[in-house]
């Protein structure tokens, strides 16, 4: 019984037990009190305390009928208590932000200030409190409002990352899905009719064996040839699924700072039609990293990228106006990966963080004599 309770959810971490440091406050004003008066003061601030809790717990109607319980405590914890138990907003204003429709929660951070406005306007023209006191108070009821505005355009960035990342999941099954679709119709284009033509000779092979021998070994020769033919087609195939152009990885690119909320803009021909494929698959990969860098780390607007082309080189430059890389990221794993794959094909990589981060990766390109002349 005891194992599976919590005091509080575990995804919202330690902030609720943070805050509970702040309720020693009260606590020590209610000890300077006696008789009744204290333990009066000690069940509204146990009730509160309580509220507080079941706040992560409930929903709906029932949430909105404990926050408005809370500012009833609040209101007679201040004027029965002690002024200073107006800092129990503290408690109140977190919880605000867990409306996510903007008209109820613009009511009840209307209702908030209001409570809180009202209890210190009685406490001075009817208590008579020092001017001082408030002088020093009054500047934290702006702060618990912001607080609420604060910690909500937080959560609703979370939950926009959560969104973003549960849509990439859902392209990442599509593709996989399609992928798989394709592989199957590949498979039965090539090696369908090749199989099936390797059975028709072998069967003719096993009728011609003892009739006519000769022509029994030329039709052995054709069905190695053929079996040969359908393993070359198997290789291309695997080297088709195995690697992504340029051009390819520039539409996922795109594709993803879209969805990151991220503009893009692309100068170049991503073509390349004289890089292998192997080469372009290694530059796609350090691309993917690279921007996927930006996405997570650099908090930019925009994105662009450069592919130049010259003789002998290929450079491909991607740019943000994010934040700048940071050195801990510089020596990290991902951009010692791209520089690690860089190296089989002979390729650099640098960074400069000027004005957002830049990213250049430069490929030598091999031409042959004829490509030369033609100067491609």
């Amino acid at each position: 019984m005891f194992k599976s309770f919590r005091l509080f959810p575990k995804k919202e971490g330690f902030y609720p037990y943070i805050g509970l440091v702040y309720f020693i406050l009260p606590l020590l004003g209610a000890s300077n009190e006696t008789g009744w008066k204290r333990i009066i003061i000690y069940t509204l601030l146990a009730v509160f305390l309580v509220l507080y809790r079941q706040l992560y717990f409930v929903q709906g109607r029932r949430y909105d009928q404990l926050i408005f319980v809370q500012l009833c405590l609040l209101v007679v914890l201040t004027l029965y208590a002690h002024p200073m138990n107006m800092m129990l907003g503290f408690f109140i204003s977190p919880m605000l932000s867990f409306y996510e429709e903007k008209k109820k929660f613009s009511i009840m951070i209307g209702l908030f200030i209001a409570t809180e406005v009202l209890a210190v306007a009685y406490l001075l023209f009817f208590n008579h409190v020092d001017w001082k006191t408030w002088f020093y108070t009054v500047p934290f009821l702006f702060v618990m409002i912001g607080m609420a505005f604060a910690i909500r355009s937080g959560r609703k960035k979370q939950q926009l990352q959560q969104e973003l990342y549960e849509a990439n999941e859902q392209i990442k099954a599509l593709v996989q899905k399609e992928e798989r679709m394709r592989i199957a119709r590949d498979l039965h284009d090539t090696l369908g009719h090749t199989l099936s033509l390797i059975t028709l000779k072998s069967q003719l092979l096993h009728k011609l064996v003892a009739v006519d021998p000769a022509r029994a070994c030329q039709e052995a020769k054709d069905i190695e040839g053929t079996s040969r033919a359908a393993l070359a087609q198997v290789r291309e195939l695997v080297t088709e699924m195995r690697t992504t152009t340029v051009a390819e990885e520039c539409v996922s690119i795109q594709q993803l700072l879209e969805a990151a909320g991220i503009s893009f803009e692309l100068k170049g021909d991503p073509t390349l039609l004289n890089v292998p494929k192997f080469m372009q698959n290694i530059v796609s990969m350090c691309m993917k990293e690279a921007v996927t860098n930006i996405v997570k780390h650099a908090e930019a607007t925009r994105c662009e990228i450069v592919i130049e082309r010259s003789l002998g080189e290929v450079s491909i430059c991607i740019s943000d106006n994010g934040r700048g890389i940071e050195e801990e990221l510089v020596l990290g794993n991902g951009l010692k990966g791209m520089q690690e794959r860089l190296s089989l094909v002979d390729g650099e990589l640098t960074i400069h963080a000027v004005a957002g981060t830049q990213v250049v990766i430069t490929l030598p390109i091999v031409m042959n004599h004829r490509q030369e002349e033609m100067g491609v």
